[in-house]
């Protein structure tokens, strides 16, 4: 599981400057997770890894079906996926970018 807390205000991963080295990276990888869970619900919902009644594999095939999705959905994401953690990762680090004042 990706812990999400750098996306929450008020938490300590939030209120670091995000031109530390690393940093970026870090939100990267979280906004990328963000797109494989999102693509691994909208395959699920597609039906994407829904048994057949022909070849039903009985309750194995029922229980790993759902790795088979998650994987689907990585592979999906780093071909570029839907462009989803390049928005949602512009819009975090426009939010978090403190405004530049102008000189008096």
């Amino acid at each position: 599981m990706t812990d999400i807390s750098a996306f929450r205000h008020g938490s300590p991963a939030a209120s670091r400057p995000l031109n530390q080295q690393g940093t970026g990276r870090d939100l990267k990888a979280v906004a990328r997770e963000f797109e494989t869970v999102f693509l691994t619900e909208m395959l699920i919902a597609a039906g994407a890894g829904a048994t057949p009644e022909k070849f039903g594999g009985g309750i194995g095939e029922e229980q790993f079906n759902s790795f088979l999705v998650r994987a689907q959905a990585e592979q999906i994401t780093a071909r570029g996926g839907l462009g989803l953690s390049e928005i949602v990762l512009r819009s975090v680090l426009a939010q978090s970018t403190p405004p530049t004042r102008e000189l008096e």
